[in-house]
């Protein structure tokens, strides 16, 4: 009997994250997780997978808010790097 993976569609859901990715970091998120399903990775790995993507998801919330803070005039800009 094979196990059956909910739909990849449901995982982004799940994360509490993964709206803190950039567009682009999505995408390709879903594109790496979309092959590991389909090699049929392991738990530990996908979990070290999905623990990869957290780290870049904290990295683009951080700098999407000092960008906000930037624009909003908050910061100046040396103390705002790009």
């Amino acid at each position: 009997m094979e196990l059956e993976l909910p739909p990849l569609t449901d995982v982004p859901g799940r994360l509490p994250w993964y709206r803190d990715l950039s567009a682009e970091h999505r995408s390709e998120m879903l594109t790496e997780i979309g092959e590991r399903l389909v090699n049929r990775t392991s738990r530990d790995e996908f979990a070290r997978l999905l623990e990869h993507w957290s780290s870049i998801a904290h990295h683009d919330a951080k700098w999407a808010r000092f960008r906000l803070l930037h624009e909003s005039g908050m910061l100046s800009p040396g103390e705002f790097l790009t």
